[in-house]
C-alpha cells in the first residue's frame, strides 16, 4: 500500500514540477488542524512530509494558526512545541481569525507563490481543489497522504502544454515576415523576365501524315548482273578459284573439233 502512494505522491509532484514551477526546497503551509492530528497519533510531521514530497522542505505556520493552537485544550503543549520549529508566515489579519480562513485569504484563488497546503478541514481542501496548482496533504489514520491532482489542475495542465505546442506571437509575426518577403521576392522576378509572343504553333506531329517515299532515279539490275556476284560470293565461301574464260573456251571448243573429226571419217567410209 505504502509503495503504491509513493508511486502516486512521486507522480503527482512530477507534475507539479513540470507545470506549475515548484522547486526544492518545496513551502509547505500548515494548519492548525493538521498539527493537532499529527500530535493526536504521534506522527514526526516534518519527516513524514519529507517522505511523502521526496525532497527538502521549509514549513510555515501563520500568527494565527499560533492562535487557534493555543485554543485548544487536549493537544495544547505539544502543538506549540511542535509549531515553534515552524517559520512564522506574516498574515495581514490585525485580530487573528481561524487559522482555516487566515490560509484561505492568503492563496486568494490563485497559488502564486507554490505552497503546498497541509490541512485537514474537508471544507477547505475542497476550495482548495477548485485551484489548479494547489497540493493538499492530510493526515489518514497514522499517515500523511498527498491527494491525487484535481480536476483544475488537469485542466490547466492541458492549457498548459498546447500553449507551448502553439505558435507564439513572435512566431507568428515572424512567418508573416518571411512570407511578404517571397511574395516580393516572386514579383520582382516577374517583372525582369521577359514574356513570350504567343505564335502559331505547329501542327501534331501524331496527326500529321508521313510523307511517300519516291521511287529511285538509278535503273534495277539485270539478273545477269546479279549471277556473277552470287557467284563469286559461293566461291569465295567455298575457297576454291573459278576458272579464267580462256580457259573456259578450249574447254568448250574441245569437243567440237572432235565431232568434226567423226563426221569427216564418216564420209570417207
Amino acid at each position: 500500500m505504502r509503495t503504491k502512494q509513493t508511486k502516486k505522491s512521486k507522480k503527482a509532484m512530477l507534475l507539479y514540477r513540470n507545470n506549475f514551477g515548484f522547486r526544492e526546497p518545496y513551502q509547505v503551509i500548515i494548519a492548525p488542524d493538521f498539527v493537532l492530528a499529527g500530535v493526536a497519533v504521534k506522527i514526526d510531521i516534518k519527516a513524514a512530509i519529507e517522505r511523502v514530497l521526496q525532497g527538502p522542505v521549509n514549513y510555515f505556520i501563520t500568527y494565527c494558526g499560533i492562535c487557534d493552537l493555543r485554543k485548544d485544550e487536549k493537544h495544547k503543549d505539544e502543538a506549540i512545541a511542535v509549531s515553534k520549529t515552524f517559520e512564522k508566515r506574516h498574515c495581514s489579519h490585525k485580530e487573528p481569525v481561524a487559522g482555516i480562513n487566515c490560509i484561505e485569504e492568503l492563496l486568494n484563488g490563485e497559488n502564486k507563490n507554490n505552497y503546498c497546503i497541509a490541512v485537514q478541514s474537508e471544507e477547505l481542501r475542497s476550495k482548495l481543489r477548485n485551484i489548479p496548482g494547489v497540493p493538499i496533504l492530510h493526515v489518514r489514520r497514522t499517515l500523511i497522504i498527498l491527494e491525487n491532482t484535481s480536476q483544475a489542475t488537469k485542466d490547466k495542465q492541458e492549457a498548459i502544454v498546447q500553449g507551448k505546442l502553439a505558435v507564439s506571437t513572435a512566431e507568428k509575426k515572424l512567418l508573416q515576415d518571411v512570407k511578404k518577403a517571397e511574395i516580393s521576392q516572386k514579383q520582382a522576378l516577374r517583372k525582369n523576365v521577359p514574356r513570350k509572343k504567343k505564335g502559331p504553333k505547329g501542327p501534331n506531329p501524331l496527326s500529321v501524315k508521313k510523307k511517300k517515299q519516291q521511287p529511285s532515279s538509278q535503273p534495277a539490275k539485270s539478273n545477269n548482273e546479279e549471277q556473277p556476284k552470287k557467284k563469286e560470293k559461293e566461291t569465295l565461301s567455298t575457297g576454291t578459284k573459278r576458272p579464267h574464260s580462256d580457259d573456259q573456251s578450249n574447254e568448250t571448243d574441245a569437243p567440237k573439233s572432235k565431232r568434226k573429226n567423226k563426221n569427216k571419217s564418216v564420209d570417207n567410209s
